[in-house]
């Protein structure tokens, strides 16, 4: 999967999530500074990326969910585990 693939299925996940316009979601954008995530919202998140992609994130992974681009590299790293 190219990145720009899996950033539109995250921006559009946390976007979903965070109830913000998907079209204002950037890479950079920090979860819980920007976009106003809580642990419950990153708890969902984690949730919807791992069905949505089919993968198992554990906790320790998902402690560094920072930013919209840290969620897109989780995602393509677990992956490319997979392959």
């Amino acid at each position: 999967m190219k990145r720009t693939e899996a950033f539109g299925v995250v921006r559009d996940l946390a976007a979903e999530i965070l109830a913000v316009d998907p079209r204002t979601v950037r890479e950079d954008h920090r979860l819980r500074d920007d976009l106003d995530a809580d642990a419950a919202d990153l708890a969902e998140l984690t949730h919807e990326l791992e069905e949505r992609f089919g993968v198992s994130i554990p906790d320790c992974d998902r402690e560094r969910l920072v930013t919209i681009g840290d969620a897109v590299d989780l995602v393509l790293a677990h992956l490319g585990r997979q392959a």
